[in-house]
């Protein structure tokens, strides 16, 4: 290599690492991150070229990844899905929903109820098999079988964190009288759960949710079609 070719090779380099500072540093700023790449003084198509010669990915798969990472440690931290999307930059939610569910493997509120330090989850066995309870400091969040991640997102179950219920807290609380109530009622002790509920799910998943539980105990009926 020549002295000109190892000095175009630093310079590619340069406008490598300066548009990937830029993306990590205004990712929430839609208008300032594009007015920084335009002073990197080349076109974007030529920015792009560079970016995914050293990066092995276009610049704007990398943005999204960095949102993504914001936003599950927002969840971690136990935000809400809404203020965790708003936070990573984005304006539109269903953007936000697909790009989470395609890097996580799974919806941003289920990544917030396996995830977040502020819930408390647990694990029990009943006769139709183990089902995983997770709850707030006000509701229960879900009741659901344990290999729900498996069959709809394709979550493996050794990377979903240890089941916790958290010590002189009224999310374990929630956790505790729920694992009662399901006790009570598989025994036929019980009919109806008194426990606060705050399912987190789209929009359908909450109609299903609500119609589920009207219907008295011992009956069944159709549930809503989707969409």
């Amino acid at each position: 290599m020549d002295n000109n070719e190892m000095w175009q090779a630093v310079q590619t380099c340069d406008l490598a690492e300066a548009s990937k500072a830029v993306f990590d540093q205004y990712f929430t700023d839609r208008q300032e991150l594009n007015r920084q790449l335009k002073e990197l003084g080349v076109t974007r198509k030529q920015m792009s070229l560079v970016f995914k010669r050293y990066y092995d990915m276009k610049p704007a798969e990398y943005l999204i990844q960095v949102r993504i990472a914001v936003a599950k440690q927002a969840l971690q931290a136990g935000a809400s899905v809404f203020d965790a999307a708003a936070n990573s930059g984005y304006t539109n939610y269903s953007s936000f929903y697909a790009h989470f569910r395609k890097l996580s493997g799974m919806p941003p509120a289920k990544y917030r109820q396996l995830f977040a330090q502020n819930i408390s989850r647990a694990i029990m066995d009943t006769p139709i098999g183990p089902l995983r309870i997770a709850a707030s400091q006000d509701a229960i969040l879900c009741v659901e079988p344990v290999n729900y991640l498996e069959k709809k997102a394709g979550q493996a179950t050794e990377q979903v964190p240890a089941d916790r219920i958290i010590p002189d807290d009224p999310s374990g609380d929630l956790v505790k009288a729920c694992k009662r109530e399901l006790k009570e009622f598989s025994a036929g002790q019980r009919q109806r759960f008194d426990l606060p509920l705050s399912p987190e799910g789209t929009s359908f998943q909450q109609k299903v949710w609500q119609q589920l539980q009207q219907i008295p105990y011992g009956e069944t009926q159709k549930l809503p079609a989707a969409g």
